[in-house]
C-alpha cells in the first residue's frame, strides 16, 4: 500500500513538472515596451543643423523636404560608396499644415 502511494506520488509530480512548461511563453518572460524602447539602441537622435532629405543617392537627386534644426531622426540604414560617399537612409516626423507624418530618405555625411 505505501509503495502505490509513492508511485501515485512520483506520477502525478513527474506529470505535473512535464506539463507546466508548456502554459509558459516561448521566450519567457515578455518585456513590456518601456524597457524594451529604454533596451533599444535605435533611439531618434536630434538633428543639430538643418539639412536636405534627398530622394535618392546620386548625383542631382531631389530633395524631399528640408529637415529643420532639433527634429529628431532616426537612422534606418548605413550605405558607404567610394564614388559617393556615406549616406544615411533616415526617417523624420514631419509637422505640415496640422498634419504630423513620417518621410523617408537619404543625407549625406561623408566622402569615403
Amino acid at each position: 500500500m505505501n509503495q502505490l502511494k509513492n508511485l501515485i506520488l512520483w506520477v502525478w509530480l513527474l506529470s505535473v513538472s512535464l506539463l507546466i512548461p508548456i502554459t509558459l511563453p516561448v521566450g519567457g518572460m515578455r518585456k513590456t515596451i518601456i524597457e524594451q524602447r529604454e533596451d533599444s539602441s535605435s533611439s531618434p537622435i536630434i538633428a543639430l543643423n538643418e539639412f536636405n532629405l534627398l530622394s535618392t543617392i546620386t548625383e542631382k537627386p531631389l530633395v524631399l523636404t528640408k529637415v529643420q534644426m532639433g527634429t529628431p531622426v532616426n537612422v534606418l540604414k548605413e550605405w558607404n560608396s567610394s564614388e559617393t560617399g556615406q549616406w544615411l537612409l533616415v526617417k523624420v516626423l514631419i509637422d505640415s499644415s496640422s498634419q504630423i507624418f513620417h518621410k523617408r530618405g537619404w543625407v549625406k555625411i561623408g566622402v569615403s
